[in-house]
């Protein structure tokens, strides 16, 4: 009895790891077309990312580089 209540929990556990697969990958495509589709926050996206990039100290590269 109790190997048939391990399966079933195993079962319920593999289902919900793929239910929050799932939402997790809805949750970065939306994420993903809502920057997309406002371009302030793309440009806020982007001065972040040149900010940090800047802090790691890649400061000799040429800006142009960085952007792209």
């Amino acid at each position: 009895m109790p190997k048939v209540i391990m399966v079933a929990f195993g079962t319920l556990c593999l289902f919900w790891v793929k239910v929050l697969q799932r939402l997790l990958f809805a949750m970065i495509v939306v994420f993903g077309f809502v920057m997309k589709s406002q371009p302030s926050l793309r440009k806020l996206r982007e001065d972040i990312a040149l900010e940090v990039i800047l802090k790691k100290g890649v400061v000799n590269m040429p800006l142009i580089e960085i952007v792209n």
